[in-house]
């Protein structure tokens, strides 16, 4: 099991704490991030898709059209 690092600014909050949370699963940091960053990117492109996105334990994200 590699040692928990901290992320560093590239990574705020939310995204920390999942980083945090798959280190202390025993995978490495960089391997931990990419992965998170992995799921974020695809829910904003689903997103933008305008189709539902599931969070659990928090809910549904629905990408709603913004007139500018």
């Amino acid at each position: 099991m590699s040692r928990l690092r901290k992320p560093g600014r590239a990574l705020k909050g939310f995204r920390d704490r999942l980083v945090r949370e798959l280190q202390a699963k025993g995978y490495r940091y960089a391997t931990a991030r990419r992965a998170v960053k992995a799921v974020f990117e695809r829910m904003k492109r689903a997103l933008a898709r305008r189709e539902p996105v599931e969070i659990p334990g928090m809910g549904w994200l629905v990408g709603i059209p913004v007139k500018k």
